[in-house]
């Protein structure tokens, strides 16, 4: 779509960082209303949710590590750090 990765990912960034904003600034979720379910009271859906999310960042961890090792990243990466 003509930008580059970096762009999208800042515009995307963006845009998650202004939702969240909005989201927050809701009066009615800071109320005592609110019931916080255990672990084991969750549906199957949240706790795929949870773990998801989870293993997503968990993966990009090791895959950045891999590319990088334990210093800066290169510029323009040709192969990996870990498998050199």
């Amino acid at each position: 779509m003509g930008l580059h990765f970096y762009t999208w990912a800042f515009i995307l960034f963006g845009t998650i960082i202004f939702g969240i904003a909005v989201l927050a600034s809701f009066q009615a979720q800071y109320g005592s209303s609110v019931k916080r379910l255990a672990w084991s009271e969750q549906t199957w859906l949240c706790k795929l949710s949870i773990a998801s999310a989870i293993m997503i960042v968990a993966l990009n961890f090791l895959s950045t590590f891999a590319l990088c090792g334990p210093g800066v990243c290169p510029d323009d990466p040709v192969g990996y750090w870990l498998m050199s």
